[in-house]
């Protein structure tokens, strides 16, 4: 198991700890994310993709804080599975990804930048919705209410690819 703050340490370089992220710092965040999906007893892989899954920026935090040119160290550093996932975490669109819940596994991830389609694995594309679901409760207590109906919508077709267990502690989380 990596211990998420001697991963974050590695990163210490890029500031995490002094980058407004709502009302808590960026690195408190990305740990805050980290211990949802730990709580979940997701695999260790996509829990270190959740504790750096918006270092590249993202469609809704535009703040590339590691160079997608890193990509290479940030692998070194955590892994070909954690890093793709950071990867394909940043440059998705949200809504591009959900709506592809009614699909049987040809799945891909909708970059928000240039539009262009990346094919992905079903592994992937389960990792990722499991990823912005622990985001989204993550930023729970900070965003009350925003969003509230869309993620009960995007859960009941998700319930599809998520075990039992987890889809009810995702409901559990968010109080749906």
């Amino acid at each position: 198991m990596q211990d998420p703050v001697h991963i974050l340490s590695q990163f210490s370089a890029y500031g995490f700890s002094s980058i407004a992220h709502l009302s808590q710092s960026f690195d408190q965040h990305l740990l805050g994310v980290y211990q949802v999906l730990k709580s979940w007893e997701e695999e260790e892989a996509v829990c270190v993709a959740g504790l750096l899954h918006s270092i590249y920026g993202t469609v809704a935090f535009r703040h590339e804080i590691v160079s997608l040119q890193e990509r290479d160290w940030v692998r070194s550093v955590v892994g070909e599975r954690a890093e793709a996932l950071v990867f394909l975490f940043c440059v998705h669109a949200r809504v591009s990804l959900f709506s592809q819940l009614q699909n049987d596994g040809e799945y891909y991830v909708e970059s928000f930048q240039d539009n262009r389609r990346m094919p992905v694995t079903s592994e992937q594309f389960r990792d990722l919705i499991v990823l912005n679901f622990a985001n989204i409760i993550e930023l729970r207590p900070r965003t009350i209410g925003q969003d509230r109906d869309a993620f009960k919508e995007y859960l009941k077709p998700a319930r599809k690819i998520l075990s039992p267990t987890l889809a009810s502690r995702i409901s559990a989380a968010y109080q749906i």
